[in-house]
């Protein structure tokens, strides 16, 4: 079985995820997948559908102790698909830790999507590790965003739920990912199974609330896959900094003894909600 290098990574939640995984199950595959929102057929992005933040910056939603080392980065709608692209530097100062830079799109009434569908492939991912660093390397893709609050009004006890698509590890084949975590508690982690690049991948993230549990799937090529991931938090609370997201990103450990680099493109076709 391949070793996942995953979790502690993507949001600074790796370890946990990997060594005290949840139990999943397996769920009756769905295929109704919303309205459609977004086909990305204009020549710019839709304000009234998507928030003008900055990307390819500070970003919400991720581990504080990476941060942002960025020079090339893109966000826009190129052949009527969103392309989300960023490739980030390590620090040669030092050979600890990592950098980590985001491109990334938000929707503007997060509150309003219990459930995400999304078209994309994955056109590129490339990384140079340290030697001097066993921080591996890594670029990825994400779609989800956070859910509710348990009722703490806390935004780090904000639970989320995503889908990731990236490496198994540096170097191998693409794998779908489903997560729900918050900053401050894990509550389960599941493999879909594996992609190619350039692929097509229609992901979802369902909230149930009324079954308490997040419902993933995937389906591409070679891939039909839906996991369930349960949850025992109090629900009925919005979450304090909501937010859904569609996302590029890449971390890069320090090195001082030669330049580490990550980069990943990304190409969403369409995306559905509920």
């Amino acid at each position: 079985m391949r070793k996942i290098q995953l979790v502690g990574l993507v949001l600074g939640l790796a370890a946990i995820a990997f060594y005290f995984r949840t139990p999943v199950t397996t769920a009756r595959a769905d295929t109704d997948y919303g309205l459609p929102y977004d086909d990305f057929h204009g020549v710019f992005l839709d304000s009234s559908k998507w928030l003008a933040v900055p990307t390819c910056s500070a970003t919400p939603f991720v581990d504080t102790t990476a941060s942002v080392k960025v020079l090339d980065c893109a966000r826009e709608i190129q052949d009527s698909e969103l392309r989300l692209f960023v490739k980030a530097y390590g620090d040669p100062s030092s050979d600890q830790g990592r950098q980590f830079g985001p491109s990334e799109l938000y929707f503007t009434n997060p509150n309003a999507v219990k459930s995400m569908t999304a078209t994309l492939s994955i056109k590129g991912i490339n990384s140079i590790g340290c030697p001097t660093n066993s921080t591996p390397p890594f670029g990825q893709a994400i779609l989800g965003g956070n859910y509710f609050n348990p009722g703490t009004g806390n935004p780090k006890d904000d639970v989320a739920a995503v889908m990731l698509v990236q490496p198994f590890s540096p170097g191998t084949d693409l794998g779908v990912f489903a997560l729900v975590f918050s900053p401050n508690a894990f509550y389960g982690f599941s493999t879909l199974g594996p992609i190619k690049l350039n692929e097509p991948l229609t992901g979802k993230v369902q909230w149930d609330q009324p079954n308490h549990r997040f419902v993933f799937s995937a389906v591409g090529p070679n891939l039909n896959s839906t996991k369930t991931i349960s949850y025992s938090a109090a629900d009925t609370t919005p979450a304090a900094a909501p937010m859904k997201l569609l996302a590029g990103r890449a971390f890069v450990p320090n090195c001082t003894t030669r330049q580490t680099t990550a980069d990943v493109e990304v190409l969403f076709q369409s995306v559905a909600i509920k």
